[in-house]
């Protein structure tokens, strides 16, 4: 399995706090049956995690890289970013100072929980404008799509991806989160399942479970796509399998 989302980087932003905490980490993805994390950390949240990219960032993933190879943890780390949302984004791409996961086509994009869809319309219209296809993180856990699910539907006639979290499936984040992220697994509106993992405790990196849940409630071929199959032609900036239908009348 790949994971395209960790904040797994030591000391970047509310995921690891140390680089004992990020071996944890790596060594749990390992033993789950993960060859490969792409460390995405919060970027463009003024302020709080800015996290452009930058040598700090280069010289964490060479170090965590380095690490892992001397605890001979069978982990590949490969760059990226959880982008959040803001008018600045496509200045900043042209920057150079945001980077797309493993410097492929896909952005990996976080929104606000407050709706403001002409933000997010002028967004996915402007990096789409620059080359990027974004790939859309958790937007089960927005509640406006919890009430409107529709927008998902939206969002990918744009040209989006849709990336669902393993704890909003499995129930971490509440009842109307899990049905939200229930009801696009159903109606095939998924590309990637990744587990947005910030610690060894909690959010952690074991896809274990959610791949048997997967292949239990769905199929064994839902979960290779899900958590194996586009994950690796996200990272190898190759086409992914959509396999997108008309269902989600079902809840609209």
């Amino acid at each position: 399995m790949i994971d395209i989302h960790t904040h797994i980087l030591p000391g970047m932003d509310d995921g690891s706090v140390s680089i004992e905490e990020s071996i944890g980490m790596a060594r749990m993805a390992a033993e789950s049956g993960v060859s490969i994390l792409v460390a995405t950390p919060h970027c463009n949240l003024t302020g709080v995690f800015d996290n452009y990219y930058s040598s700090n960032f280069e010289n964490r993933l060479i170090t965590l890289r380095k690490v892992l190879q001397k605890e001979q943890i069978p982990i590949e780390i490969l760059p990226g970013m959880e982008v959040y949302g803001t008018e600045e984004v496509p200045n900043l791409l042209r920057k150079g100072r945001l980077i797309t996961l493993n410097h492929s086509r896909y952005l990996l994009m976080e929104f606000s929980f407050r709706e403001d869809l002409l933000l997010t319309e002028y967004l996915i219209h402007e990096v789409k404008g620059l080359g990027y296809l974004p790939i859309i993180a958790h937007p089960e856990r927005y509640p406006y799509v919890q009430k409107h699910p529709g927008i998902v539907y939206d969002w990918i006639q744009q040209g989006c991806l849709i990336q669902l979290n393993k704890g909003s499936i499995l129930g971490s984040f509440g009842t109307r989160t899990r049905n939200t992220a229930i009801a696009l697994l159903e109606c095939n509106l998924v590309s990637v399942i990744a587990s947005d993992a910030h610690s060894s405790a909690r959010r952690t990196t074991d896809l274990t479970m959610i791949r048997e849940f997967i292949e239990n409630n769905f199929s064994k071929e839902y979960a290779e796509i899900l958590l194996a199959e586009n994950p690796r032609r996200v990272i190898e900036n190759t086409d992914l399998i959509v396999p997108y239908n008309t269902c989600q009348a079902r809840y609209i």
